[in-house]
């Protein structure tokens, strides 16, 4: 058991391949992110702050605590952010977007080389 006051290390050791995992599957997750209003504006494709704390400790199997420097990580890790990136991670009723790097989803396409075999590159 943890003293009061000790940070949880445990996911600050997961690398960032398990990370965007770990975010794709709850942006798949029924319910926890979709289109939400506030003071009529309507944010895209967001979670709250205080369900997704909710939805980490589910499915991450920890306590509170533990969720929100989950979290912080991930906002740390710049996979999540305040919709208007006016606050850092709250266990709130704020809205919160998840953010997944380009270089991430074409990680594939560098991955695989362009092989020209027509030397003067003229249609057949």
């Amino acid at each position: 058991m943890e003293e009061e006051g000790e940070e949880c290390t445990g996911f600050a050791m997961w690398e960032e391949d398990m990370l965007l995992y770990w975010v794709r599957q709850a942006m798949a997750a029924d319910g926890l992110v979709k289109d939400r209003k506030y003071h009529l504006r309507t944010y895209k494709k967001c979670c709250v702050g205080n369900k997704l704390v909710d939805y980490i400790m589910k499915e991450n199997k920890c306590n509170r605590v533990e969720a929100v420097q989950f979290a912080e990580l991930l906002t740390e890790k710049c996979l999540l952010e305040h919709v208007t990136q006016d606050h850092p991670f709250h266990d709130d009723k704020l809205f919160y977007r998840f953010l997944l790097p380009e270089d991430a989803i074409l990680k594939v396409s560098y991955t695989i080389p362009l092989i020209c075999t027509n030397q003067d590159h003229t249609r057949p």
